[in-house]
């Protein structure tokens, strides 16, 4: 979504199935260090895509049903979750 701002703000957000999505994806089964494992490798992917960017547009703002949202309050929310899911995973290791 953030990408897709950055790109083209007008252009329509890829819809999310969140219904049962942690039942279908079985997250409950899932190893928990191979699932950090890939989390991390997909973090440091998005990381370098991150530090690729040549003056990105935090100001693009896309129309969500909701309100405007900023591509820089895109980043802020991924990088709280992130902060988030960090936190978690120490109480839980």
């Amino acid at each position: 979504r953030l990408e897709s701002t950055l790109r083209d703000p007008s252009a329509n957000w890829t819809p999310l199935e969140l219904e049962n999505i942690a039942e279908r994806r079985k997250y409950n089964h899932a190893d928990l260090h191979e699932t950090v494992v890939a989390w991390v490798a997909e973090r440091r992917q998005s990381v370098m895509w991150l530090k690729s960017l040549s003056n990105p547009g935090w100001q693009a703002v896309y129309t969500h049903p909701t309100g405007p949202i900023r591509a820089g309050d895109l980043l802020a929310a991924w990088a709280a979750h992130d902060a988030l899911l960090r936190i978690r995973l120490l109480l839980h290791l």
